[in-house]
């Protein structure tokens, strides 16, 4: 392949990424006329994906916490420094799993849920 197919391979490639995103756009832009109609179900979608999903959130949380604490003692007792176990779970728990708890990704996943949940009605 010469340089010039190279190129041209690439620059075909942007522009269909382009084409996409402003096809996705002008859809975003069409659908967005019906939202005050939808006032109901987007606020029953809120509080299911908010609100509802608080106690999964917390039992998660929790079993993920009991085994990075007992995975982390494992570790640290090899060092003999499990006192610090604690500040290391908390730590880590925050910085992973404080993201998804106030529903802002700080890494560049995002949660499936919204994606997964059944339309009310």
């Amino acid at each position: 392949m010469n340089f010039f197919e190279r190129i041209g391979k690439k620059l075909i490639r942007f522009h269909e990424i382009i084409g996409e995103m402003l096809i996705l756009l002008a859809q975003t832009f069409y659908f967005f006329k019906e939202a005050p109609r939808n006032i109901p179900s987007i606020t029953t979608q809120m509080m299911i994906i908010g609100y509802e999903t608080l106690p999964v959130a917390t039992v998660m949380a929790f079993f993920v916490g009991m085994v990075l604490a007992l995975q982390t003692g494992v570790e640290l007792n090899k060092y003999g420094s499990q006192d610090i176990i604690g500040a290391i779970v908390g730590h880590s728990m925050v910085r992973e799993l404080g993201s998804t708890r106030r529903s802002t990704p700080s890494r560049p996943w995002i949660s499936t849920r919204s994606a997964i949940l059944p339309c009310p009605g």
